[in-house]
């Protein structure tokens, strides 16, 4: 499904000021007095995380969903691939000086 652009004029809501923390689920009459019905049945869509669950960070990228430079530099390059460029940040070096330095024995975090 794709929507319209949202253009919400100074008025930019967090997800928390849409959210019944009492209730556990969506705050319908807030969605509805700032968007459309369209993204409201949108919004109402997106599958909600049982209660009590501890928030996480996933990065879909990775099979251990944890990010690293390496996995964000293939994203990017996928992307540009798939928009038929190479991009000017990447294409400066050949590949070998890149599959070299991936092969650096560093820390992931500096």
């Amino acid at each position: 499904m794709c929507l319209p652009h949202i253009d919400l004029e100074g008025n930019d809501p967090n997800v928390v000021e849409l959210f019944d923390h009492i209730r556990g689920g969506w705050c319908i009459q807030s969605l509805q007095e700032r968007f459309s019905l369209d993204v409201v049945h949108a919004i109402l869509a997106i599958p909600l995380p049982r209660l009590g669950m501890e928030d996480r960070l996933i990065w879909h990228d990775t099979t251990n969903g944890v990010f690293s430079v390496k996995s964000a530099y293939h994203l990017a390059v996928l992307v540009d691939r798939q928009e038929g460029t190479w991009s000017q940040v990447v294409s400066w070096m050949d590949r070998t000086s890149w599959m070299r330095m991936w092969a650096l024995k560093i820390p992931p975090k500096l």
